[in-house]
């Protein structure tokens, strides 16, 4: 539900993390693979070492396009370790990519700490419903859980890939996503640029209870039974008889299928309905309250802070930008979006 950006800069720093003095310090990634590699006598072993070897600048620095192509390779040179003995034994072998990876939370220079500030993201991509706060010093720290969008338990070779690790909530990745294996085909990860652009909140009217997205799954919420819907309360924000629903049916399918299953995957319209109708309402009533009338005579009578009619939208909508320091922004601007009828003033 927000995108992210890695710039050149986080590259560099990455790079430098694995490929800088790192790169020569024997209880450091780059020295543990060509040492494992020197001492490998299995030849199937030693193409899975080599194929690392000569991949891992992409390994490590790669796109998740790169990255899922390399994982293919992958399986296939492990899968046709004929020895069953030799191919455990070097996948355990491979998790110094798992102590590579833990040494990522707190090394000097370049860490996770560093990386999620450096992305300038306090709020989980997939859902933005929670806050993934970023704070460090002696006296304790937290920040938000790295996704995996290819499972590092599965595949240890890309634990510490830089476009694998995506800053999240705990509950889209531990509790949701867990070891449920994604992929670019039926996922998107917030690296991939205007996915979101097809994804659009809309409040959708229940013509009767059958029809509400009942979030019992997820906590136990029961309504009254009502004969009808009101339908002047429910356009009005005053009352609950709506169903929160994400609209990309403009999407191209490929992008539809990947919106889809992130969807499905995080129980994004779920947790909404559970969780955010109470928030739709306010926000339904504020765009009731910031009216045409009204928005025109803020602009004239506060000219002083207001110098121009976006500057007005700005104090009323929250930007793309601040999705990233702001839960249910998306949803906040979609939801005023539709209710000024395209806030033009």
């Amino acid at each position: 539900m927000i995108q992210i950006l890695i710039t050149d800069e986080i590259i560099r720093k990455h790079e430098e993390f694995v490929f800088g003095e790192n790169a020569i310090d024997e209880n450091r990634l780059l020295r543990k693979i060509k040492v494992a590699y020197e001492n490998q006598n299995n030849k199937y072993a030693r193409n899975v070492y080599r194929y690392i070897l000569d991949n891992i600048r992409e390994i490590i620095l790669g796109d998740i396009e790169t990255l899922t192509k390399k994982k293919q390779i992958y399986s296939y040179l492990v899968k046709s370790i004929p020895n069953k003995e030799v191919m455990e034994r070097l996948i355990e072998d491979l998790k110094i990519f798992h102590k590579e990876y833990k040494y990522f939370y707190k090394s000097k220079g370049w860490n996770a700490y560093l990386y999620q500030k450096a992305l300038g993201i306090n709020i989980c991509p997939y859902c933005a419903t929670q806050f993934i706060f970023l704070y460090n010093s002696d006296n304790g720290n937290t920040r938000g859980t790295f996704d995996h969008f290819i499972d590092k338990a599965k595949y240890p070779i890309f634990s510490v890939s830089l476009f694998n690790l995506i800053p999240s909530c705990k509950v889209c990745n531990s509790d949701f996503k867990g070891s449920k294996e994604a992929n670019i085909t039926n996922n998107y990860t917030p690296f991939e640029e205007n996915i979101i652009d097809y994804m659009i909140f809309k409040r959708d009217i229940i013509q009767n209870q059958d029809e509400e997205i009942s979030p019992t799954t997820v906590v136990d919420i029961k309504k009254e039974d009502k004969d009808e819907i009101d339908f002047v309360s429910m356009f009005l924000g005053m009352n609950e008889d709506f169903n929160i629903k994400i609209d990309y049916s403009d999407a191209p399918s490929d992008i539809a299928l990947k919106i889809k299953g992130n969807l499905e995957l995080f129980h994004i319209e779920e947790i909404y309905n559970a969780y955010h109708k109470g928030y739709v309402q306010d926000s339904i009533r504020k765009a009731y309250l910031y009216n045409l009338t009204y928005r025109n005579q803020l602009l004239h009578s506060f000219s002083q802070f207001f110098q121009s009619e976006e500057e007005l939208r700005m104090a009323i909508m929250p930007s793309v930008e601040d999705d990233r320091k702001n839960i249910l922004g998306k949803l906040t601007r979609d939801i005023i979006y539709q209710e000024t009828n395209g806030f033009t003033l």
